[in-house]
């Protein structure tokens, strides 16, 4: 049978490697949002920004109409939206821009 100081030992590791789990999950995040937003070049269309979009394993995307265009918004649960790829289309569904923030 495990003592008290085995049991909290247990725990500390458990916690430590749920850290580091994390820590991977939040960069390959990151990872995953900066290196789409930076495929979004001036011109591209919106069906290929979407197409993208769909491809990522680790973000969720909200798509806004506006008066000028649309606005793309893609972000991950992971980090708490602390990142996000925030794509702006004109009148023609071309993209005007797209910034990492």
């Amino acid at each position: 049978m495990l003592t008290l100081k085995a049991w909290r030992n247990t725990l500390i590791v458990f916690v430590i490697l749920g850290m580091v789990l994390y820590g991977f999950a939040w960069n390959e995040a990151r990872k995953e949002l900066k290196f789409l937003c930076a495929n979004f070049g001036v011109g591209v269309a919106q069906t290929s920004v979407i197409r993208q979009l769909d491809t990522g394993n680790w973000l969720d995307y909200q798509v806004t109409p506006y008066q000028q265009g649309v606005l793309i918004v893609a972000a991950s649960d992971i980090h708490l939206s602390a990142y996000s790829c925030v794509v702006t289309l004109d009148n023609k569904g071309k993209v005007i821009s797209a910034l990492f923030e």
